[in-house]
């Protein structure tokens, strides 16, 4: 080889490998822990988190920072679910102690959702990172909203460190809620699937906290590395984590965000089973029938059949149908085409329109998860298409507010 080609081929592998390095996927917490932690090293910190607020090697990072950075964490503040993240949906949650550091851990899904100035006393920053799945009813982000107003009241400054948005950040899709539908599963005005990571929303929330309730709050970004609006989880190679005991694969946070509405109604969305949420149906539903309607619905490309017994566990307790037997599908294969808001949408007029006089709406659970009054009566008198088109405008307004607030390109 001649002395030029050598000089040609190792640079090209300098520059492929500095490529490499440069997009390398890294999340906030490893970021964090490994290149900024010495900016705050000296702080007595609150940390608002769960079982995924983890490093890419699986430790936690209360742990890490109490054990091996030597920081001073003041308390632990758990979401729904509760702080290891193994609590059943709605299930209040006691303050505690975590056995493995003896910090405390206060409930933020109890007697409170917001912190209290004496949960906040002697905390000098407030830090959160959760892995979220990027929808508006997922409740991990109506309690980041919570403390950066409870932190802005205190003047505590608030360090999000990013993390993935699960189902990515390019699908944003449903109504915006309105003021008079705010809240705790509505925070703030937002359509269902929001498309923004917590990182994005903080800085989204700090403007709009400002606005509703003239509270300041600082705020400021470990931004995740390599990350792109398209990135799926499976890309950022991180261990999958369930992020509640409901929401078991990344299938079904996919689907989610379209077949969560169906809670307000009397068709199980599949908890008590092997898949929520994923698997739904009822006692007086058709499967075969349910079947063929699943399949032809845009970006479905696997559904079957399936018949299931709702049982009571420690992920779901008092399930719907608990102990019948029901008829539905579980949808097992979606392509990039799927929107599972509209397919939400869509499942709530199919079944009004195929089981009148069974299928029923819980009026006010569906208000708010919409987050439109008179949504449902335009749903059921002119079906989802006309539905959809109600919010395209105030959609498309949201879209381009958003924009100011976005970390991330679409670019590769």
């Amino acid at each position: 080889m001649s002395r030029l080609l050598f000089i040609l081929v190792m640079l090209l592998a300098a520059s492929t490998g500095c490529a490499q390095n440069n997009t390398a996927f890294q999340n906030g917490p490893d970021i964090f822990l490994n290149k900024e932690f010495d900016k705050y090293a000296g702080k007595n910190l609150g940390v608002v988190t769960n079982h995924t607020g983890v490093t890419a090697d699986g430790k936690h990072l209360v742990d890490v920072i109490h054990f091996e950075k030597k920081g001073k964490i003041a308390a632990v503040f758990g979401p729904e679910h509760g702080f290891r993240g193994d609590e059943s949906a709605g299930k209040k949650i006691s303050d505690s102690k975590d056995e493995k550091t003896g910090i405390p851990v206060y409930s933020l899904y109890g007697e409170t959702r917001k912190p209290t100035p004496e949960m906040l006393k002697g905390i000098e920053l407030m830090i959160f990172s959760i892995r979220d799945v990027g929808v508006r009813y997922y409740t991990y982000i109506s309690t980041l909203y919570n403390v950066m107003e409870a932190c802005g009241e205190a003047g505590i400054p608030v360090l999000v460190l990013d993390q993935p948005n699960i189902i990515g950040c390019t699908y944003v899709d449903g109504p915006i809620v309105e003021d008079s539908l705010f809240s705790f599963i509505g925070i703030t005005a937002l359509p269902m699937s929001h498309g923004m990571t917590a990182g994005e929303l903080a800085l989204f929330f700090k403007e709009d906290i400002i606005k509703r309730k003239n509270i300041s709050c600082s705020v400021d970004v470990v931004k995740m590395r390599g990350y792109f609006r398209e990135t799926s989880f499976t890309e950022t190679g991180l261990k999958w984590l369930d992020p509640s005991p409901n929401l078991r694969s990344e299938l079904a946070c996919l689907v989610y965000p379209g077949t969560c509405i169906l809670e307000n109604t009397n068709i199980a969305e599949g908890r008590g089973t092997v898949d929520p949420f994923l698997i739904f149906g009822a006692p007086f539903v058709n499967g075969e029938n349910l079947k063929n309607e699943v399949a032809s619905f845009p970006g479905i490309k696997g559904v079957e059949v399936f018949t299931f017994t709702p049982i009571s566990g420690k992920a779901a307790t008092k399930p719907k149908y608990e102990g019948e037997l029901c008829n539905g599908v579980r949808i097992t294969k979606i392509d990039e085409s799927f929107e599972s808001v509209k397919f939400g949408i869509w499942l709530i007029d199919h079944f009004a329109k195929e089981y009148p006089g069974k299928f029923e709406i819980k009026d006010r659970g569906f208000k708010l998860k919409t987050g439109k009054n008179g949504f449902k009566e335009l749903l059921l008198t002119q079906g989802w298409k006309k539905s959809v088109e109600s919010y395209t405008a105030e959609l498309q307004q949201f879209k381009n507010i958003r924009n100011s607030f976005l970390l991330y390109t679409n670019s590769r």
